[in-house]
């Protein structure tokens, strides 16, 4: 099956706003663990004032927050990204 150049643009495309939107998603999770580390008090002064909870539950919420964006990243952005890939280079030939 041959790909079209339009198809093969398009594609080309949508390949690399994916791992363009995946880099800048790990900038900012490494922002994200980054401040936290060197916030984390000031975080638990804010945040325990107003809502009541102790520096292990915001610590384990932040830490569960930067799994599930991590997942995120490499479930939306990245795999896709191999899949896009991957069947691009099975279709070299045409």
């Amino acid at each position: 099956m041959s790909v079209n150049d339009d198809t093969k643009e398009c594609v080309e495309l949508i390949s690399r706003v994916l791992i363009r939107a995946f880099g800048i998603g790990l900038i900012f999770l490494v922002i994200w663990a980054i401040v936290f580390i060197l916030g984390k008090d000031m975080a638990f002064r804010i945040h325990g004032g107003l809502f009541g909870i102790t520096m292990e539950q915001i610590v384990l919420l932040n830490y569960i927050g930067m799994g599930l964006f991590k997942l995120f990243l490499f479930s939306v952005f990245l795999i896709p990204y191999v899949g896009i890939r991957w069947a691009m280079k099975g279709n070299t030939h045409g």
